[in-house]
């Protein structure tokens, strides 16, 4: 016998997908039953797996990357394991005979080509979205704004499309006291450092800032990844000297403690399809910048302060303002707080599987 549903988690450890994976996945299982589950990706002895304590989902071992052909062939391989095939991604296989539900987090990859690999990037990016739009029942987003590009820009149908908020956890503020990673004050940007990211932007807004507040500028991100011109960042790093730090790849439970140490965390990107880091900032109880990028607007923009990404300077003046007068950045901590309890990984999960249920409902 078939299962009801079959979920590719093979992206469950990367960052990004990995928590929406990591968070979602195992809510899902519990409202379907485990028996009824598979997952692709996972090995037996996956320590993931240890979340559940009694029964386990069944799981096909998987390590096809992105955009080769095994890709194509182990997920071929689903339709007769499955009802149903959720794709927590756009990477979805090309033939299928099943029904397909895909969550679609942005159309950075169209929008922003950086590079042979960038380009490479957008035009299989292209060809998997116009496939979704053919062959998916349902189309998950994380948020309106996606869901508008999608009806814009690829002609998706409405009725097809299902915006899904995602979360952050509210009792992170609890979890241990605040403490500083370094003896200067900082803010912070938690990310990629792709060109969508703004990192650039935000290096040299507060290099025309730096000599008026004591604040150090906190990157938690790998500079060796960084796509973009090399030479404008290096004279950017150079310029700033030791104000910047880089922090490499960090655990998750390293970031809780940078991000709780920080003065102001600033998600400064051109583009985003939900922003994290915002909400989670809030949850720990650290003030927030966001760009006017319309997903940050949805998602954080009534707990954070919002500046215009067609204003120049408007940035660095925000930095400004916020670093030298504590009392506005107490404001903004106010109203995180009040505004991350609107979300929740729980009502994220259900919503999710109501759009699971109602595909298989569909026959």
């Amino acid at each position: 016998m078939p299962h009801t549903i079959a979920i590719d988690c093979r992206l469950r450890n990367s960052t990004g997908i990995g928590r929406y994976i990591r968070e979602l996945v195992p809510r899902v299982v519990t409202a379907f039953g485990a028996e009824n589950v598979v997952l692709l990706g996972p090995t037996e002895e996956d320590p993931w797996l240890g979340i559940w304590q009694s029964e386990r989902p069944a799981v096909i071992p998987c390590w096809a990357r992105a955009y080769r052909p095994a890709e194509q062939l182990a997920l071929a391989r689903l339709a007769d394991r499955a009802r149903l095939l959720w794709c927590p991604h756009f990477h979805i296989p090309l033939r299928f005979r099943g029904r397909l539900v895909v969550t679609v987090h942005d159309l950075i990859p169209l929008h922003f080509r950086v590079g042979w690999k960038g380009h490479f990037r957008a035009v299989l990016a292209a060809i998997l979205l116009r496939r979704i739009k053919q062959s998916a029942a349902l189309v998950i987003t994380d948020t309106h704004a996606v869901a508008r590009q999608l009806e814009s820009e690829l002609r998706f149908l409405r009725a097809r499309l299902r915006p899904i908020h995602l979360a952050a956890h509210c009792e992170l503020a609890l979890a241990s006291a605040r403490m500083r990673q370094l003896v200067d004050p900082y803010l912070i940007y938690v990310g990629n450092v792709g060109p969508h990211k703004n990192v650039e932007g935000l290096m040299a807004s507060f290099a025309e800032v730096c000599g008026r507040v004591p604040h150090r500028l906190v990157i938690v991100g790998q500079r060796g990844q960084f796509v973009g011109d090399q030479r404008r960042l290096t004279a950017l790093a150079m310029r700033l000297g030791n104000r910047v730090f880089f922090t490499d790849q960090v655990t998750d439970e390293e970031l809780r403690v940078w991000m709780r140490g920080a003065d102001l965390l600033v998600q400064p990107s051109f583009e985003e399809g939900f922003g994290l880091p915002p909400l989670e900032a809030m949850a720990m109880g650290v003030p927030v910048l966001v760009s006017d990028a319309p997903a940050l607007v949805e998602t954080a923009g009534q707990g954070a302060r919002v500046f215009r990404l067609n204003v120049p300077g408007e940035l660095a003046t925000s930095l400004c303002e916020l670093l030298c007068h504590p009392e506005l950045r107490a404001d903004l901590v106010q109203r995180g707080h009040t505004h991350v309890r609107r979300f929740s990984w729980e009502a994220t999960a259900a919503a999710t599987t109501q759009v699971l249920k109602e595909v298989i409902a569909q026959g």
